[in-house]
């Protein structure tokens, strides 16, 4: 990625969010959610997450607690951004496409990952079913933030979860296979 490409990246967050030296005017936090009732916030349980098989790095049992028996529908973003890649702008990217699947029936929750500093980060988001999720994919916002991040990454794998709570007991089933990619990355 060449210096031109990384201030382009920077100059597509409206000047109204760009902070000093171009990083968005609001503060980076560690995580960024959005959530519709009756869940409650889903949190790391352990600084790994990133790296762990999608049942064990959160507190899924009390995130569910208030939830009855049900199925959803759960899309897992996993990726390395790659040593030139600019965290601020694809934290920008994740919170549109937050906000972007936010507006589309069946959304239940979006957890926004920081990257670890190894540049893992994973990213998720929770929906009513499959065939809502397939529709929110296809927003035109969505699609251009995914797109726009792209080339930021080392690597990325999109995993996809049937999610079940059967009897108070909440299940994680790993469906068709991911979608991924790799690049090499030029010093």
């Amino acid at each position: 990625m060449t210096n031109a490409q990384l201030g382009n990246a920077q100059a597509a967050i409206p000047a109204g969010e760009r902070g000093a030296g171009g990083v968005p005017a609001h503060e980076v936090v560690p995580h960024i959610s959005r959530i519709a009732p009756p869940f409650r916030p889903i949190l790391e349980s352990d600084p790994a997450y990133s790296e762990l098989p999608i049942a064990e790095g959160f507190n899924w049992t009390e995130a569910f607690a208030q939830v009855g028996d049900g199925e959803w529908y759960l899309v897992a973003f996993r990726s390395r951004h790659a040593p030139y890649a600019d965290d601020a702008y694809l934290t920008w990217l994740d919170e549109r496409a937050s906000d972007a699947a936010s507006r589309h029936p069946g959304f239940m929750y979006y957890f926004i990952g920081s990257p670890r500093p190894n540049g893992n980060c994973l990213s998720f988001c929770l929906w009513r079913s499959r065939e809502e999720a397939v529709a929110a994919a296809s927003d035109p916002e969505h699609r251009e933030a995914m797109e726009s991040g792209l080339p930021f990454f080392a690597h990325y794998r999109l995993e996809r979860y049937r999610v079940d709570k059967r009897e108070g007991v909440l299940a994680f089933h790993a469906l068709e296979s991911a979608v991924s990619s790799a690049r090499s990355h030029a010093a």
